[in-house]
């Protein structure tokens, strides 16, 4: 057994921590190894998500991928020695591919999500959905992709009530990822944190 029991790893440029998600995990993550936080939106709904998979990985890949919802690389979190596998897996899929994708960003978040579908990590992971309150993925739920994105979301969108942010049955969110992408909440949660 590994020195800690979680690992929690997120970006750094664009995340607050709302409460512990360590008791998040306590109360939420039951049986399984692994936690990720579901975008909301399919591969083949998502622009730059769908761009990400196809330049990183190709068509084959693509195509047995582009139906399936999108889960964020940037807030990921489970139980200590499983995660550092999972790291390492993450970085020798992304071995055989460039570092940097046309369209944006780098390939760890089309590995995590091939890995995700396949065994065993499809049977040891947490798949939070947006509105279970793990984490906010505003790049792809904020105001600001509402009228892009809003048919094709499969949840409903997060809400900021005074300088926090909630799920859509008032639930508040563990984490707030992207929240820099919406002017008006930047400043909002700037102001809050600083």
């Amino acid at each position: 057994k590994g020195q800690y029991r979680y690992i929690v790893t997120t970006d750094v440029k664009d995340v607050v921590f709302q409460s512990d998600p360590i008791k998040w995990l306590e109360n939420n993550i039951g049986d399984k190894q692994i936690n990720v936080a579901c975008e909301s939106i399919r591969y083949e709904d998502e622009s730059w998500g769908n761009n990400n998979l196809l330049k990183s990985f190709g068509p084959v890949i693509h195509e047995h991928n582009k139906n399936n919802l999108i889960y964020n690389a940037g807030t990921i979190s489970g139980q200590f020695d499983t995660m550092l596998d999972f790291f390492l897996n993450i970085y020798m899929v992304c071995q055989g591919t460039s570092q940097f994708i046309e369209g944006g960003g780098g390939p760890d978040q089309a590995a995590l999500n091939i890995l995700l579908n396949m065994k065993p990590y499809k049977d040891i992971t947490n798949f939070a959905m947006s509105e279970d309150g793990y984490a906010a993925q505003l790049g792809t739920t904020g105001p600001q992709k509402y009228i892009e994105y809003d048919s094709k979301l499969v949840e409903n969108v997060p809400l900021l009530n005074r300088d926090t942010v909630y799920t859509s049955t008032n639930k508040m969110f563990t984490i707030v990822h992207q929240y820099d992408r919406i002017p008006e909440w930047k400043k909002i949660i700037e102001e809050k944190y600083e």
